[in-house]
């Protein structure tokens, strides 16, 4: 249930933000991957769930993802959950079609086993080593950190309120 609910509320905040923020990761990446990206309806905002569920709805499509990034040999994968990868459930993941020279840039390097803002174009057809993917995203034009809730802060003022259901 926590799951499913992170899920939604990253859906959510990533709906009304639309992901405008800078991101480190995206300054050393080649020529491909840091111009600077112009937003567009040609991209489709999905989960990774949706892609897994439905890939010939999005074959060939610019997609926008979210999911835990992992980089090896004969591992590329953006999972569903960090879980998913420690268990080695490639289903629950994509292929990412990345050449071993961009995936030691700096960049890239920092995203690798984090969770990850990504965007490509989606192949269905590709399962990625011995087809154990559920399809793959190629050509990427965009990798970010993805961190959408703010570490806590002590406030040392803060003002508590009686519940109201106390006496």
């Amino acid at each position: 249930m926590k799951c499913f609910l992170c899920i939604v509320l990253l859906s959510l905040y990533f709906s009304i933000t639309g992901c405008n923020h800078p991101s480190k990761a995206t300054q050393s990446l080649p020529d491909t991957l840091s111009k600077p990206h112009v937003y567009s309806n040609e991209i489709d905002n999905v989960s990774l769930i949706t892609l897994i569920a439905n890939p010939k709805q999005f074959d060939g499509h610019k997609v926008r993802v979210i999911g835990y990034l992992n980089l090896e040999f004969e591992g590329n994968g953006i999972f569903v959950h960090k879980e998913d990868y420690d268990q080695g459930i490639p289903k629950n993941a994509l292929w990412v079609e990345m050449d071993r020279d961009s995936a030691q840039l700096p960049g890239v390097k920092l995203c690798v086993k984090k969770n990850v803002l990504m965007e490509g174009t989606f192949d269905a057809n590709n399962q990625g080593h011995f087809g154990a993917f559920s399809g793959a995203i190629k050509d990427i034009t965009r990798l970010e950190l993805w961190n959408v809730l703010p570490k806590p802060v002590e406030n040392k003022h803060q003002v508590r309120f009686p519940s109201i259901h106390s006496k």
